[in-house]
């Protein structure tokens, strides 16, 4: 019920009207405040599997149309609709922040935060894209996310003192 005249009076190019109708942006997504949170208190595993688990679900939202972007031959670059920060960077800085903190706090012991938080998302982007183009899955999510958190903590583990704790 909507003539094409009012649809581009809004969007100026197909291409701006393929962005928006592909883009669900959540400026703050709910694991960014939950995780920031957690740091110092609980199970970090779990906070950490948590956030994992629901990034993962985003990014199997998000690259699909990405790719889908990509294949019609329509460049990202310049058509996409971010006020600052883009996403897959807001994701990485959050996750950094946190094993930021943990670390002053003494749970973890990561030297440096972006470079471990680039290496998750980017293990969990990867699973997706292998979802995503060729239908492989090593694991279910929920287990491929376990296993990845696992990596995290064990390279992350702080350094035990090897004269009887003191």
């Amino acid at each position: 019920g909507v003539s094409e005249g009012s649809i581009f009076t809004r969007f100026k190019t197909k291409n701006q009207l393929f962005i928006m109708a592909m883009h669900k942006e959540v400026k703050e997504m709910p694991w960014h405040k939950n995780l920031l949170e957690s740091a110092g208190n609980g199970d970090m595993r779990q906070a950490i599997e948590t956030a994992c688990g629901e990034l993962l679900e985003r990014l199997q939202i998000v690259i699909p149309r990405m790719v889908m972007l990509s294949s019609s031959g329509m460049p990202m670059a310049g058509n996409c609709c971010f006020d600052d920060v883009p996403p897959p960077i807001r994701n990485l800085r959050i996750l950094a922040r946190y094993f930021r903190a943990e670390t002053k706090l003494g749970r973890l012991a990561v030297r440096d935060p972006e470079s471990q938080a680039h290496a998750v998302v980017g293990a969990l982007a990867h699973y997706v894209l292998c979802e995503t183009l060729f239908g492989f899955r090593p694991a279910s999510a929920k287990a491929y996310v376990r296993t990845v958190v696992d990596m995290v903590l064990r390279a992350a583990a702080p350094r035990r003192k090897k004269d009887g704790g003191k």
